[in-house]
Order: C-alpha cells, then structure tokens, then sequence
C-alpha cells in the first residue's frame, strides 16, 4: 500500500448521506482510517456512481462500493469492477454473490403511500395496479423516474415476476394516462405528503420519515395476498473495488459495515426496515407487521434489469 494512503479509505455510496455518514464516521472513530466519501444526488441515483465506477475501471479511484440496492452492483460484478472478498459476518438470508465479489446486508421494502385526506385506505387494492386504476386521476399519481436506483431495480422485479409483456403494458399505460414521473423517491414522499399527489410509490424509508413529520399519509407494503406476487426488498450491498488504493482498508469497512451492530445502528436511523425477513420499525413509522417478500433470483432480476431498462429508455426518452 502507498504509505499516503495508509490511513484512508474511498468509498463511493449512493446511500443518503444522513444515513450513511453517521456509521462512516463511526467506523473512522473506532480505527482512525480517515473515510473519503463520494456521495450520489438523489436524481441519478445509484447509476451516476456505476457508470463513473466502469469509467475508472482501468485506474480505479475507489476502494469501496456501498450501494442502496443490488442490481446495479450485480452489474458491476458482471463488469470484473469488483474484487472477490470472503467475510465471515454477513448471513443474508435473501440475497448473496456466490462468487463473493459483494455481500448485502439489511433492507427497505417498495411502498404504495397515499394521502389520507384525499383517498380512502378501503378504495385501494394496496397492488401496483392501483397506479394504472382510473378512479384516481393520473395526474395525482406518481414515482420516480425508473431508471434509477431503487425504482429501476423494481421495474427489473416486476419485468421478471411478471414478464415482458405484461411489464410493457404497464408502463405503456402509466406513460400514456400522464401518470407524474418525477426525479426521485423522497419528491414522490414529498407530493404526495402535501397532497399535490394523492398516491406513489417509493422506498420505506422516504415513507417513514414523512411519517415521522407526521405528514397525512398512509403506507402499504404492495401486493400481500395469497396469490399475490408480494412486494420487492432491497438489500444494500456493499463490495470492494478491483485495483483500488487502499484494498486492507476497504476490508476493514466493508467488515465493519457488515457487522450486526452497525445493521441495527441503521434501523434505529430509520434506514432499515427489513431484518432477516422481519418488519423492524418503532411507533414513528405505521408499517404493516408482516410482510411478503418477491421471491426472484437474482439472475433473472439482472438479465430482467438490462431488457426493462432499455424498453423504458425507449418509452420514456
């Protein structure tokens, strides 16, 4: 290691900084390993930091990758970006690399939140059909555009749980009824909050700190019938870059990180809400008490995210 940098580590994150700062700063207490961290905005999520990760794949700057999802991680997998690195701590339960090239840990549920002074919890079907249902008008419905972050990886799910021609439909009528894309989940939370929007759909944690505000709204986890195909979780992953400056120090966060101590850390921040299969929320947060997971293979959602993403590219721009 170049002694410049043997006290620092470089991690990229598109986790929002209110939630990953305070545990980075943590671990940086707890070693001394002084923490650079390069964040993402809100609008690109996720992509802007995958697609500088390939652009400096010949001369990597960054030791570490903590993504607030896994799709696109699994991608960069598929790229060689990512180093292989065996932990002994992580026990997912639902999501793994077999090849160890990235670990997931924690995880937000995809919610259908709706403002209660405009609509009534009993005219839902709590389904992602209610965003194409026609007695809620399209212009009071909206998500973020899908080809970021956590809504990108949804539509990959949704594209594998129900195929391709189903998936097309949908979105075709979501674009052709005017339903609101907008640049981000925490803009749904927010219109839908001061009930510009009456109904979005977005991540679990943008929901419950709105509910936290106490904005006037309701949270339903989508699609939790018996026959029903249940709603997506997403894991974070983290994972460590190929060829970057630090590597023993990446090792050390991505450890760090990975560690049950600092998974609860992240609930308690309100980042997490889905613990090996459970609901973890405290009474600021009005989440059902169960939940039932998609099942996908990770396979299928990764082919499914580069087909989905190049039909809505198409449809979309």
């Amino acid at each position: 290691m170049d002694v410049e940098h043997q006290d620092e580590v470089i991690i990229y994150t598109s986790v929002d900084q209110h939630y990953s700062e305070p545990a980075l700063i943590a671990f940086e207490s707890k070693t001394g390993i002084h923490v650079k961290i390069v964040f993402d905005v809100e609008a690109s999520k996720t992509t802007g930091l995958v697609n500088r990760l390939i652009a400096e794949k010949q001369h990597p700057k960054a030791d570490v990758f903590w993504n607030g999802e896994f799709a696109q991680t699994a991608l960069l997998a598929s790229h060689g970006i990512l180093a292989k690195y065996k932990v002994s701590s992580s026990s997912h339960k639902m999501w793994h690399d077999p090849e160890n090239r990235w670990n997931a840990f924690g995880g937000r549920a995809r919610v259908l939140i709706s403002n209660r002074e405009k609509i009534k919890p009993n005219t839902l079907h709590v389904s992602i059909d209610d965003l194409i249902d026609k007695q809620f008008p399209a212009e009071k419905i909206g998500m973020a555009l899908p080809l970021f972050g956590t809504t990108a990886t949804h539509v990959a799910a949704l594209w594998a749980e129900m195929g391709k021609d189903k998936t097309t439909v949908f979105f075709t009528q979501l674009k052709e009824r005017g339903v609101f894309f907008v640049d981000g989940n925490s803009v749904v939370r927010d219109k839908v909050a001061s009930g510009e929007l009456w109904l979005g759909l977005t991540d679990s944690d943008d929901a419950c700190a709105a509910a936290a505000r106490g904005a006037p709204i309701d949270i339903h986890f989508l699609d939790q019938g018996v026959k029903e195909m249940g709603t997506l979780v997403i894991p974070n992953t983290i994972a460590l870059i190929s060829g970057g400056p630090n590597p023993e120090n990446g090792k050390k966060l991505i450890d760090y990180l990975l560690t049950k101590e600092n998974e609860e850390y992240l609930a308690q921040l309100g980042w997490f809400h889905i613990l090996n299969g459970h609901v973890y929320t405290d009474g600021n947060c009005p989440l059902p008490d169960t939940i039932k997971i998609m099942n996908i293979s990770q396979q299928k959602l990764v082919d499914s995210l580069i087909q989905s993403q190049n039909f809505l590219r198409k449809l979309l721009l």
